[in-house]
């Protein structure tokens, strides 16, 4: 499925890694296309964002240590978003 909750947060941290490390674009691809469907996937999406992150500390994983490090960071902004 194009839309899926997945397929956004890749990238959302796709948009974050390309912002030197800034949660900003990422959370505000996530606001801007889900619109207010945003809060209410929020959680949602932290829970979802803990996978990548534990990509990093895998072992063999890693080529995934600088996803799982935007992935964590944009996990934070999103824990911290209010309206």
């Amino acid at each position: 499925m194009a839309s899926s909750s997945l397929r956004h947060l890749l990238f959302a941290i796709r948009e974050t890694t390309s912002a030197d490390n800034s949660p900003e674009p990422g959370r505000q691809y996530l606001r801007d296309t889900l619109g207010q469907g945003y809060w209410a996937l929020r959680e949602r999406f932290v829970g979802l964002l803990e996978w990548p992150e534990a990509l990093g500390s895998a072992e063999g994983m890693n080529e995934w240590i600088p996803d799982s490090e935007d992935a964590r960071i944009l996990a934070g902004r999103l824990r911290n978003d209010h309206a």
